[in-house]
């Protein structure tokens, strides 16, 4: 095995130049195979991770800005219509898999941050105290409203505004002003880092990067215009908690009738699974991966297709030096062994190389795109398999070539 090896290399290296360039094929296509799973496999958690927050047993219920007119004409007998507590009220008492429910309410009002107003694109958003069990959250500075009363005049800024208003320094505890009236700052939520490279409808559930929450509870007393006599005041959306995430399609789509039921048959809300987005996400993420894989398998055919290639030009020019072995006594089975530890150290030599440049690659790509990146060692070890494969299977027929070459017509072919 070891006197194989060495001359395996000791050929390839006496053709260097077109030894490097027949593993060019098969170093481009491991770099793209590499690449590939470890920016696949960076999305797929950072998409697990980024709709895991909203809460895999959560269900999002979102009231319409808008009603088609046709729809309200259509409507029956109904006193109201869009989402309130007294909704989210029925929903729990009538169905036992409901455990819990949070409802939030948009506001459109304008924020003083550290004697500036903010100009940024923001959501104020009025939620219970009950959000942040149901959403998880991490904060960077401060905490949540769960520590204070349910009266308690304060607000939580996303980290983006808090870096921009306050720099570096510790703003907890500073005074902002929402139109005229005056709050306290409790918390700061840390930014997802998951938002800023996946986009879809998560997203915009989330949120996180331009929310600033103060108690749903203030909103009557302070902005009387945006609600009715508590608890029953309008809401923009809720977060329902279910006791398990089985039949989790069948449970959203009884709630999405109920609520129509309740509004005379007009759908005036969306509701949405966290679940069902990551299980959508993942498909199109697979298809992704396997999208990049087949293209990455192209260039590997291409580098076997070149192996091939140059071993078949190795028997024509060696064929005298075949004839010379074969005289001495060795066997078809010594030839075809040499050619294909030949093939095999070229693929291999060209493997190695392709996955330390894919490494080197991908970390680059984190480094100059932000993206995530997960370089396993299932990808690295299928690199490898994948690099031997390809140069057993494409240097099989040169070697049974170079067995099947007659000792006589070899000695006399030159």
């Amino acid at each position: 095995m070891r006197e194989r090896l060495y001359e395996a290399f000791r050929n390839l290296l006496s053709y260097r130049l077109r030894a490097l360039l027949t593993m060019l094929g098969i170093i481009f296509g491991l770099v793209a195979f590499i690449t590939m799973l470890a920016i696949g496999s960076g999305a797929k958690e950072e998409i697990l991770n980024q709709i895991s927050t909203l809460g895999l047993k959560n269900i999002m219920v979102k009231a319409k800005k808008e009603i088609p007119e046709q729809d309200l004409l259509k409507a029956k007998s109904v006193s109201s219509f869009g989402l309130c507590h007294e909704d989210l009220d029925f929903l729990t008492a009538s169905y036992p898999f409901i455990e819990s429910y949070s409802g939030y309410l948009e506001v459109e009002k304008s924020l003083t941050l550290n004697g500036r107003k903010v100009t940024d694109e923001f959501k104020l958003k009025a939620v219970d105290q009950n959000f942040f069990k149901l959403i998880s959250k991490n904060f960077c500075e401060g905490s949540d409203f769960s520590e204070f009363s349910e009266f308690t005049r304060g607000v939580i800024l996303p980290e983006k505004l808090k870096r921009k208003y306050y720099g570096n320094l510790p703003c907890k505890g500073e005074y902002v002003w929402i139109e005229d009236e005056i709050f306290q700052i409790t918390g700061v939520t840390a930014e997802n880092p998951a938002q800023k490279k996946v986009k879809d409808e998560s997203t915009e559930l989330m949120g996180s990067e331009n929310e600033v929450y103060f108690p749903l509870e203030l909103v009557n007393h302070m902005f009387p215009f945006y609600g009715e006599s508590p608890p029953y005041h309008r809401l923009s959306g809720a977060v329902i908690r279910l006791t398990s995430s089985d039949n989790l399609a069948a449970r959203k789509d009884l709630v999405s009738k109920t609520l129509k039921r309740r509004h005379g048959g007009i759908l005036d809300v969306e509701t949405t699974a966290p679940l069902e987005l990551l299980k959508k996400s993942q498909k199109t993420q697979e298809i992704f991966n396997l999208v990049m894989l087949l293209i990455a398998s192209l260039s590997l055919l291409i580098g076997g297709i070149g192996i091939m290639n140059i071993m078949l030009a190795n028997v024509m020019e060696r064929t005298k030096e075949i004839g010379i072995h074969r005289a001495v006594g060795a066997t078809r089975r010594d030839i075809v062994l040499n050619f294909l530890f030949e093939s095999l150290v070229l693929s291999s030599t060209g493997g190695v190389i392709g996955i330390v440049l894919g490494i080197i690659t991908s970390r680059l790509v984190m480094l100059y795109t932000g993206w995530k990146v997960i370089i396993s060692f299932s990808g690295i070890f299928s690199g490898v398999l994948v690099s031997v494969c390809v140069g057993v299977f494409f240097g099989i027929y040169p070697a049974y070539r170079a067995s099947r070459v007659e000792p006589i017509e070899a000695l006399r072919y030159e």
